[in-house]
């Protein structure tokens, strides 16, 4: 497995005042966290069943997001989950090139894990089809039983 990608990451963010401050199997599988932590952001790196996925987070906060969630925010987009999975590739580049929006769109906007929280939930109802309020399947009218 290359993971040259992650060393360049590490080194990336080091130069921008991030340390990295774990490395950690999780929860078996070969799942594995590498956390950068900066200020005022965390950066995840996660393997999860054998995707990798980078998430970014407020320090010490939650939540985590991936960029997906982010390019919405900042573009003040309406998601697609048919654009969904991103690739690692994309989101890299978004972390290169958009990560100082990331933290100045925090300092600027006091609501934002809260606006976070909504564009994932649109995106998590959409993908699988729930209500977006409640995230319980939607009832069709051929569903109910006269």
């Amino acid at each position: 497995m290359n993971v040259e990608w992650i060393e360049h990451l590490s080194s990336w963010l080091s130069d921008r005042g991030f340390s990295r401050s774990d490395d950690r199997e999780v929860g078996g599988f070969e799942n594995i966290l590498i956390r950068f932590r900066g200020e005022p952001y965390e950066v995840h790196v996660v393997r999860e069943r054998g995707e990798w996925n980078i998430g970014i987070s407020p320090a010490g906060r939650s939540p985590l997001m991936w960029p997906y969630v982010w390019r919405h925010y900042l573009d003040a987009t309406t998601p697609d989950p048919s654009q969904l999975p991103e690739s690692l590739e994309e989101q890299l580049e978004f972390t290169y090139r958009r990560l100082d929006e990331v933290m100045e769109a925090t300092r600027r906007d006091a609501e934002i894990e809260n606006h976070l929280r909504a564009i994932n939930r649109a995106i998590i109802s959409a993908r699988l089809g729930l209500d977006p309020v409640t995230l319980r399947r939607e009832k069709k009218p051929e569903d109910e039983k006269e």
